[in-house]
């Protein structure tokens, strides 16, 4: 979509850019690409497509704060190869992987005439979950080697270190137990991720807005830009 990329594209033209300041920007274009799928007037291959848009966005936040451009790669786990969004360095053992990830969409009408109901953010969660799980640990097991010892410690001392940064739609159904949803990205950060990004957004009227909650400001996309850019900094 046009729009998205003149976003993009301004965000890469800005430096030291932090989400939160974008925010209502971000909103904006959700509202957009949205508002063009539920009327028919977006394509479904071109829809599917909007996750790799926020992960172009991380990518920029990224270079805005650090000057180091992530890119995609494959990298050998200890058992599997994967395919992850971002890596540092473009070869070579990676010190850095960075996933990103946005799920919901809003009820919308199929070009058949079928209604499909709204998917929230929630609906595909505990399988995404099981991705940035299993990921990081095949790929520490690899690098660093077999011996845990103290499961937590271990986790937070090996490399890569893995970070997940999350755009998500709410719906109704999200919106009713929230905090259900909220603890499943906590103990994503206490037990699996180096550090976890998580920004929630719902329908108000026509517009979106974003979903305040006091637990969500320990799950800050800007902390852990912060942390990505400290790591990518003792590195370069």
């Amino acid at each position: 979509m046009e729009a998205w990329e003149a976003f993009i594209q301004e965000v890469r033209s800005r430096e030291g850019l932090r989400f939160a300041t974008i925010e209502g920007d971000f909103l904006r274009m959700m509202e957009t690409m949205n508002s063009a799928w539920v009327a028919g007037e977006l394509e479904e291959g071109v829809y599917r497509q909007k996750g790799n848009r926020w992960r172009d966005l991380i990518v920029e936040l990224v270079r805005s704060r650090c000057m180091v451009t992530l890119q995609g790669r494959r990298i050998q786990g200890l058992t599997d190869i994967h395919a992850v969004d971002s890596a540092y360095p473009p070869i070579g053992d990676p010190v850095l992987v960075v996933e990103a990830k946005m799920l919901g969409t809003p009820a919308h009408t199929m070009p058949n005439g079928r209604r499909k109901p709204e998917r929230g953010g929630a609906v595909d969660l505990d399988k995404r979950l099981k991705e940035v799980k299993y990921t990081p640990v095949d790929l520490k097991l690899k690098h660093t080697g077999t011996t845990v010892g103290e499961w937590d410690q271990w986790v937070k001392s090996s490399l890569p270190k893995f970070y997940s940064l999350w755009a998500c739609y709410i719906g109704e159904r999200e919106r009713r137990n929230l905090d259900a949803m909220i603890r499943k990205f906590q103990d994503l950060k206490g037990y699996y991720n180096d550090g976890v990004g998580v920004f929630f957004y719902e329908q108000s009227g026509s517009r979106y807005i974003k979903v305040d909650d006091p637990a969500l400001l320990e799950l800050s996309i800007d902390d852990v830009v912060d942390e990505i850019c400290r790591l990518l900094s003792g590195s370069a």
